[in-house]
C-alpha cells in the first residue's frame, strides 16, 4: 500500500483504532492530504523549513 491510496489510510484507521475525524495527518505532499481530507482526517501541509511546532501547542 502506498499514500495517496485511500488503502492505506483506512488501513491505518482500522488497525490503530483511531477515528479520522480525530486525527490530524501531516504531510509534504498535497495529493496525500487530499485523499486523507476526502477521508474525514483533518491535514496540514507544511512549507519547506517551515516551524510548524505551533501545531501541538495547548
Amino acid at each position: 500500500m502506498l499514500k495517496p491510496d485511500a488503502d492505506i489510510f483506512e488501513y491505518v484507521l482500522q488497525n490503530a483504532g483511531i477515528r479520522p475525524e480525530e486525527t490530524l495527518f501531516i504531510d509534504d505532499a498535497v495529493p496525500n492530504c487530499r485523499t486523507a481530507e476526502s477521508l474525514g482526517f483533518h491535514t496540514y501541509t507544511p512549507q519547506p523549513r517551515e516551524d510548524w511546532s505551533h501545531l501541538f501547542v495547548n
